[in-house]
Order: C-alpha cells, then structure tokens, then sequence
C-alpha cells in the first residue's frame, strides 16, 4: 500500500507543480548557475547507493587554490530561500516514481556516515529513505544527530499508513512555520562524526494545532502562484490576445496560438475585437482566404474558420458573432460534408464561447489554466530558437510545403478518406434540418443588415468524380438545389434589409480541372490547390475577386451565380462539361474507379 501511494502522490505532485517546476528551473539557471539539478551520491534501502536529485542552492564559489569554499560562503539568499521553504527537495519526487525513496521515510544522508553509524543506528537504513520524517517534523536540522536517529529507529519500529499521512501534513506546516532550517553556527548540520545512541525514544511530537494560520498560509502562497503564473502568460501571451508587449525573439511568433484550441481562440478573439467582414468555414477556407491578401487587405477581416466545421458550428459561430459586435460582411464557404448527419463537433468546440461557455471563463484559462503556462514557456523557447509562426493573427493558416512534397500523394490521402467515409451505400446521411440551421442564420444576419456572401467550395473534379462514382452526385445537386431555394426565401423576407448572394465554384470548368502532378514528380507544380481537396490563397483571391466585384482576371468559366432562374440550366452544363473532364483524363477515372472497388471489397486501413 505504501509503494502504491507514492507512485500515485508523487506523480499527482510533479503533475500539479510541473509549471512551477519550471519556473524554479529557470531561475535557479539564471541565480545560481548551471547544472539546475544537484545530484549526490546517498545510502538507500539496506545502505545501497542511489543518486538523490535536488534543486542546487549554493553557487560554485572557490578560493584562490581553486577549492570550493565554505557551505556559509556558497550559500546565497535564494538557496537559502530554497531549504528554508523546501522547494529544492522538489525534484526527490524522481526519485519516489524510480523507487529509491518513498515520501515519508529518515531522510538519506551521506554515504561517509555509513561506517561511523552504532548497530543500532544503521537500522535506519531497514526502509526506504523518504523526503520527509519523524526527524523533520520535530526539529529538523535543529535536531542533534544522537536524537535525530533515536527518531528514525522509532520511525523504523512504528511505520504505519495512518502515521505516514500525519508525518506529511505536519511537513507542510513545518515548512510554512521555517522552524529548524539549520543548526546553529552551520548553513545546515554539522557533519556526523559517530557517537553514543540514547536509549530513550518516544512518539510523535505535535506542538499545538495551528491548522487554519497553516491553511491561510497555504491558500495565500498557492494564490501568489497562480497570479504569477498568470503574469508570466499575460506577459508572453502565447495565443496573440492581449497585444500588449511582443518582443522579437521572445514572443513577437505565437507558434502556439491554436493550443488554446481552435475555437477558443477564435471566440476570444471575436468577443474583444470587432471585425468588418469575417469569414466563416472549415479547413478550406482556414488554408486559402487571407484577410491580408489584396482583395481584403483594406477591410478589417478576420478568417473564423474551424477545421472540420459542421453546419451546426457554423450556426453557433455566427449567432455569436452576430452577437458580439456584428460584422458588415460575412463571406461564409460552404462544403457538402457540413451537412452530413453525423458530422460532429470539433474537440474543443464545448470549450469555447461559441458552444455557450461565458467569455470570462474562457479568457480565465487562458491566462491560469496549467496548459497556458507550458503554451507560454513553449512559445519563449520556440522563438529562441527562431521558429516563425503559421497561424496568423488574422485567423489565417499558412501552409509550408516541404521540399519533397507531393502534390499527387497528398490528393490520393484525401480521396482515400474521402471514400473510407462514405464509401459504403447509405454511409451519408444529408440532414434536411441543416438547411434549416443555415436558413435561420440568414434570416437573423440579414435583419441585423449583414451583408452575405455564400460560396461552394471549388473541389477539384477528381473529388466531383469520386462522388459521382459512390453515387452521391444526385445528393449533391439536391443539396445546391436546397441552398439556392434557401437563399431565395431569405432575401424574399420582409425583415430582410441586406442581401444574400450565393456562388458556385464546383462543377467542371477551367480552374477545377487543373493537372495533378504524377506520383514521383517533384518538380510540377498547382497553382490552384494544394491538393484535390484543398485550394490555394491564390485561387482565394480570384473567388473573392469575383464574389466582391472587383478586378477578375480569372477564366469566365469559374464561378457562377446561382438563382431560381438559372439553377437547372448550369447542372445541365456542368453534366456536359464533365464529358470533357472524362475524355481529357481516363487515367484519373480509373484511378478512382479501381480505389474505390479497392475500399469496397477489401476495406483498407488508411
């Protein structure tokens, strides 16, 4: 039971304290020196030799000869500090998790001592060594040695659970109280140089109840914590919220901006900043609208898309925003797999503002939960050692291709998931009530005079094909047939006072034909998309150019309106041009045809 104990407390402790851990680390480094940990050869169980880990408390000083000089000398006022709280013992809890010492046991002194000891004052060495003891909690190194063992004999001949729970609470008392730091005239004890053991020993000594000037203690140093560990996040602010001080090479590059969590930080930054225009949507328009691009370089833009974002947090984010400071413009990219019954919410969307959580909350992690502390020691190292960031302040994802990047291995990846999902007759389920969810979004933006913006994601005809090819074409034509007969009904709306506008960049035209590289071609390259289902800020540019009525130079054929009115036409157009797509590419056609029978009949793993 006692083993068990210390495996589960010392790991809940180094859990719990590993921020502040690190925080001593870092200024022992800086006031002390180099190496942070002090390590020593100690007698364990039955006197076997172990190496204890501590933080150091004394400097390096030596004289003149080059010899270190005395403990007192080396001693400075932070080690003091240190033994005086205990704090460098910290790191024994290594020890506790490796097994050569428990958390209540005689504390390990120096292997020197073992042939100096009586008989009977080697039986301390009968139990594993601890970080604290009887000897600790009545007197310290304020003890003499001949009572100091007397104690831990006692210890040895009278260990029980209940009396080890005792030891440990009047540990923390004893090192809020800084009784018996050392001995008098020594920085800690004089050495033990052997002597006569007394006979007389006796129980545990308590000096009086002082729980609740203890507890106030406790509470007021945990509290001093916490607000330090905040300052130092508030400080380096890892996820770019508070923009007050941003120091190159220290935390000018969040590198950790989204370890928050995607949608935490994207809530944050909508409830204490208003925006222009935003852009909402998942993994599409997270890599390939930039609100610092030329077509939204002159508006205050922010791009809110979530990865893997469902209709449903669509409508959350929207309602939130509409909420907290309503955009004038809101470009929303719509993908076919939002619409999916089953398509779930991402991690940490229960986490965030979107999903309901009060905003003070949110910012209170931010700043205090652990996560945060690690975020921002991550983020000074990160930016030491000149790290850039890619995810931008304006909500943007920057992709770096690696050198051996392969276009045509990454599109194969996305149709191989692409099918492993849906690939099974019945696997998706549209969900109707979805388009409801987006019908009531719109009614609510455009009473609010937001102007809307609605486009279809520009896939690739290799991912139109694949669907074609799992029987989901019909499904996706119903599903813009439902989108446009939405966008009618709400700009018909009475309460209507802005537009809806909904375009369409699918299909089978100019830009989504464009060649994939062949397996092993390094050197071809996309202009359009980083892989068949993902496009470039480049082609980014040219839909918000063509949605915003600004200067398009790109092929007339990219991008269509879609009303009412010329709905059944353009389906009938795009069935035509993928003749072409098929003429043009019967390698791509077989490719899908014989991946798909592939996850048909033999269901790999991917």
């Amino acid at each position: 039971m006692k083993r068990t104990f210390d495996l589960l407390g010392a790991a809940c402790l180094l859990l719990l304290m590993s921020p502040f851990i690190a925080v001593l680390s870092i200024a022992v480094a800086l006031l002390l020196g180099r190496p942070v940990f002090f390590r020593q050869e100690r007698p364990g169980l039955h006197g076997k030799p172990f190496k204890i880990i501590k933080f150091r408390t004394m400097t390096d000083r030596r004289d003149r000869h080059g010899r270190l000089l005395p403990d007192a000398d080396r001693l400075t006022g932070f080690g003091s500090f240190l033994r005086a709280s205990s704090l460098d013992e910290l790191p024994e809890l290594i020890n506790v998790l490796r097994g050569e010492m428990s958390l209540v046991g005689p504390r390990p002194l120096l292997m020197e001592y073992l042939p100096r000891y009586s008989p009977e004052q080697a039986r301390r060495h009968q139990v594993i060594p601890g970080i604290t003891g009887l000897a600790q909690v009545n007197g310290r190194n304020a003890l003499d040695w001949e009572n100091r063992f007397v104690l831990d004999v006692w210890y040895v001949d009278h260990r029980t659970f209940a009396l080890d729970l005792k030891i440990l609470c009047l540990t923390f008392y004893k090192i809020f109280t800084r009784e018996g730091i050392s001995a008098a005239g020594h920085a800690t004890m004089p050495e033990f140089m052997g002597s006569q053991v007394l006979q007389s020993g006796g129980p545990l000594r308590t000096s009086g109840s002082r729980l609740p000037r203890l507890a106030a203690r406790v509470a007021a140093i945990g509290i001093l914590l916490e607000l330090g560990t905040a300052a130092f996040v508030f400080v380096v602010d890892p996820y770019g919220i508070n923009h007050h001080l941003e120091i190159p090479d220290f935390n000018a590059e969040k590198t950790h901006r989204l370890s928050i969590g995607t949608t935490a930080e994207r809530s944050l930054r909508l409830w204490l900043t208003d925006y222009d225009t935003l852009i909402l949507g998942g993994s599409r328009a997270r890599v390939g609208l930039d609100p610092a691009g030329p077509s939204l370089a002159r508006l205050k833009a922010y791009n809110a898309a979530v990865p893997h974002a469902s209709m449903v947090e669509l409508y959350d984010i929207g309602m939130f925003a509409l909420a907290h400071g309503a955009p004038r413009r809101m470009i929303v990219n719509l993908d076919f797999s939002m619409f999916e019954a089953d398509r779930t919410e991402t991690q940490d969307f229960p986490e965030s503002g979107f999903a309901g959580v009060p905003m003070p909350i949110v910012y209170a992690r931010s700043l205090f939960s652990p996560e945060s502390f690690i975020d921002a020691l991550r983020t000074v190292h990160a930016n030491s050692i000149g790290f850039r960031e890619t995810d931008k302040e304006d909500g943007f994802h920057q992709i770096m291709l690696a050198h051996n990047y392969s276009y045509r291995q990454v599109s194969d990846q996305r149709l191989n998931r692409l099918m492993a999902e849906f690939s099974s007759p019945g696997s998706f389920d549209y969900d109707i009530t979805r388009i409801g969810l987006l019908h009531d979004l719109l009614d609510r933006l455009t009473a609010a005079g937001v102007d809307v913006t609605l486009f279809i994601s520009p896939i690739h005809a290799r991912q139109m094909e694949a669907l074609r090819a799992m029987g989901l074409l019909p499904v996706y034509d119903r599903w813009r047939v439902d989108l446009t007969y939405t966008v009618s009904q709400v700009n018909a709306s009475k309460t209507a006072t802005s537009e809806v506008k909904l375009w369409d960049f699918s299909g089978y035209n100019s830009v989504t034909m464009e060649d994939i590289p062949d397996p092993g071609d390094r050197h071809q390259t996309m202009r359009w998309y980083w892989s068949s289902a993902r496009y470039t800020p480049a082609l980014g540019e040219l839909m918000l150019d063509r949605m915003l009525g600004q200067a398009y130079s790109g092929p007339s054929d990219f991008g269509i309106s879609l009303t009412g009115s010329n709905l059944r036409s353009i389906l009938d157009q795009q069935r035509k041009r993928r003749t072409i797509y098929v003429v043009l590419h019967p390698e791509e056609i077989n490719r899908i045809w014989s991946r798909l029978l592939l996850f048909k009949f033999t269901k790999p793993n991917i």
